[in-house]
């Protein structure tokens, strides 16, 4: 009995070693992805406007209210075309739309909020929603606002179309916390990484290529992001 004992107490160290090998490898992935850690999460600095790229995630319209009410910008851009998914089919109604409401129930004014609600993917987010300010204001910075995993390739996007702008990310976080590690949150933001490497391949971004060290965390977690992967 008392070898069986050490054998599983072994055993469950090793599992909890390499559970928290995971979890420090995720936390270099995900602060590399939102794009500067804890000081992307709390932007200080006034800018010409926010840019909030369309998608599903609600804190994204959420935390452009909340930077607006620190004054960081006296306006919000929001962009996108895809189909909303908030109640209702409604063919005509889309992200943009949704964002733009959310933003004036959160005290956002109608006449601060610029809607731009063709685009239908991140690129044109950027070009259109950039062209829908033309006679609007003459903006030189931007605080990129989206879902936390695609900061740094919505930064990148702009390096693209606007290398111009002065343009920071300040991702959607509740707080400084970090996405639990998980086989969903794992595949997310291998995707995000993934991504960003073939589309500067493609040219549709501009963006150095990842550290080392968020190269090798990567590689330690893709066997974990297999739906047959089992991890601690």
């Amino acid at each position: 009995m008392t070898g069986v004992g050490r054998r599983s107490t072994a055993g469950q160290r090793r599992i909890d070693v390499d559970g928290r090998a995971l979890d420090a490898a995720f936390a270099v992935v995900w602060d590399h992805l939102v794009d500067g850690g804890s000081d992307a999460r709390a932007p200080v600095g006034r800018v010409d406007a926010l840019f909030c790229f369309g998608s599903r995630d609600r804190t994204v319209p959420s935390h452009a209210a909340a930077l607006w009410a620190r004054g960081l910008a006296p306006l919000v851009v929001v962009a996108g075309g895809g189909p909303a998914d908030d109640g209702p089919v409604d063919r005509d109604r889309r992200e943009a739309d949704v964002f733009a409401a959310d933003l004036v129930a959160r005290g956002v004014p109608r006449s601060a909020v610029v809607v731009e609600r063709a685009s239908r993917h991140t690129g044109e987010n950027v070009v259109a929603g950039m062209a829908s300010l033309a006679g609007v204001a003459d903006v030189r910075s931007l605080l990129s606002v989206s879902w936390p995993l695609a900061a740094r390739r919505c930064r990148a996007t702009f390096a693209r179309h606007h290398p111009e702008l002065v343009v920071r990310s300040a991702p959607a976080i509740d707080g400084d916390r970090r996405w639990p590690r998980t086989e969903r949150t794992v595949r997310a933001a291998l995707g995000e990484l993934d991504r960003l490497r073939d589309y500067v391949a493609l040219g549709y971004l501009v963006a150095p290529p990842p550290p080392g060290d968020v190269l090798a965390a990567a590689d330690l977690l893709r066997p974990t992001s297999s739906p047959v992967a089992r991890v601690a």
